[in-house]
């Protein structure tokens, strides 16, 4: 899934993407590393795969 923002609506790419993690509720995604886990790894700006095994 592609969220491409609007600049009429004044929200970056990583407002909207941030947004997406901290409201996430995908059972799949949850199932890998918690959302709090998600979000360390969108701050860093990396995919959490060393989490997994956590």
């Amino acid at each position: 899934m592609f969220d491409i923002p609007n600049p009429l609506w004044g929200y970056s790419g990583q407002q909207i993407s941030k947004y997406k993690v901290e409201n996430m509720d995908d059972p799949f995604l949850l199932s890998m590393v918690t959302k709090e886990k998600w979000l360390e790894a969108f701050d860093k700006g990396e995919f959490p795969l060393r989490m997994f095994n956590s």
